[in-house]
């Protein structure tokens, strides 16, 4: 007995996708999800930027708050007196054992006085990250203003930073530290 085929018989034997067609939604598939990922990383890694020059505003303010009925900033590190004082942003992470402290983007972090000024310093910075934080720090716009140290080049209240000297004072390899310094 023969069987014969009809529509329907041709239309079950034709359902599903071939290889190639589950290979090729794959593949874009995939490439969705690393353009997705790529895109994600540089969110987080420009949140972080961000929140790192919010750190150093907000210590600056906590330090001029802090230390407002004092005549100067003492000597040494300024981190346990703003531990003390609750004077640190939530971003910066403390080691309230060594009072050694950490900005958003992982290096070190530290507040040293100096004679008549004080310093925010930050360490181990990668290079994009030092260009952005050096780009988006205008030096004449705080009044309080002394230096901006980047290894060993220094911008003052004559020289801001441009993206062509912050390409040489910011070393490539992470591994260039950057100091604020306000009176």
């Amino acid at each position: 007995m023969k069987f014969l085929c009809t529509a329907s018989c041709s239309a079950a034997k034709n359902a599903g996708f071939s290889l190639l067609e589950l290979l090729l939604v794959v593949g874009v598939g995939a490439l969705l999800i690393l353009a997705g990922l790529a895109t994600y990383r540089m969110i987080v890694q420009d949140s972080a930027v961000n929140q790192t020059l919010s750190a150093i505003f907000a210590t600056k303010a906590s330090v001029k708050k802090t230390f407002a009925s004092q005549n100067g900033y003492g000597a040494g590190s300024l981190i346990p007196a703003l531990v003390a004082a609750s004077g640190l942003p939530a971003s910066i992470r403390v080691d309230t054992g060594t009072m050694t402290a950490n900005h958003p983007l992982g290096g070190a972090f530290d507040v040293v006085a100096a004679v008549g000024a004080f310093r925010i310093e930050l360490y181990d910075l990668e290079q994009s990250d030092c260009m952005k934080i050096g780009l988006a720090f205008d030096t004449r716009s705080e009044d309080d203003f002394v230096a901006l140290e980047i290894g060993a080049d220094t911008y003052d209240l004559t020289t801001s930073p441009t993206a062509a000297s912050l390409q040489t004072s910011c070393a490539p390899g992470g591994n260039t530290d950057m100091a604020f310094v306000f009176r």
